[in-house]
């Protein structure tokens, strides 16, 4: 899935949904890195970027915050070693960590009560329409958002 199509599913998610999301980012760069040896750098640079998004969003009130912060370092750790080694197999285990993880979370996601963490926007509808051989996505104009006077 690309980047540009999480769009969508931002403007509508919940703090979970939005942290499933980083880590399907997280995973997609880790894997292009895989592949890629041209991009190699750029995508454990986006790796890790990713990760320092959810280090910095634990909250050390919770105790399981420590134990996900002790993987969460492991896994920069081996996302460093990669980089500098050159040897893929430790991408291996940061996937299997980290997709495992994500498992967990999106079984939450059926027990979570929560409201979409961006209110006040417009709903996109994205497939209805093409625009030159791209996917459009529409935003009807039905609600009045933002200040009236």
């Amino acid at each position: 899935m690309q980047s540009e199509d999480y769009v969508a599913r931002i403007s509508e998610a919940t703090p979970l949904g939005l942290l499933i999301i980083n880590y399907e980012l997280l995973l997609s760069h880790i894997e292009a890195a895989k592949k890629d040896e041209s991009d190699f750098s750029d995508e454990i640079q986006k790796s890790k970027d990713f990760l320092l998004v959810l280090i910095k969003s634990l909250d050390f009130e919770y105790d399981i915050s420590k134990d996900l912060y002790q993987i969460y370092s492991y896994v920069n750790t081996l996302l460093i070693k990669s980089e500098f080694s050159g040897d893929k197999t430790h991408l291996d285990e940061a996937l299997n960590l980290l997709s495992m993880l994500l498992s967990s979370w999106r079984e939450l996601t059926s027990i979570e009560d929560a409201k979409p963490v961006m209110e006040n926007t417009s709903k996109i509808y994205a497939g209805l329409t093409y625009k030159n051989g791209e996917l459009a996505e529409f935003t009807p104009d039905e609600e009045i958002r933002g200040f009236t006077v």
